[in-house]
């Protein structure tokens, strides 16, 4: 995904979240994301704690924060 698929990707998220009045999800549901993000074969580790998507490209970190985000393949 080219950086600017990534950064319409994340305005979606945002306009989806302002619609519900939460941009930020819970800590619960940054934990449930991050879970399923750790186990699955597009997650990749670059070390010093930075988590990217291999599919999106995005920083798992500020996706998973996202409330109205989506994972690329479904997943949550």
């Amino acid at each position: 995904m080219s950086r600017l698929e990534q950064i319409k990707s994340l305005t979606a998220a945002f306009a989806k979240s302002m619609k519900t009045g939460k941009i930020r999800s819970s800590e619960e549901l940054r934990a449930e994301r991050l879970a399923i993000c750790v186990t699955c074969e597009k997650f990749m580790d670059r070390g010093n704690r930075v988590f990217k998507c291999e599919i999106c490209g995005c920083g798992v970190k500020r996706k998973i924060s996202v409330q109205g985000s989506e994972c690329p393949i479904g997943k949550w």
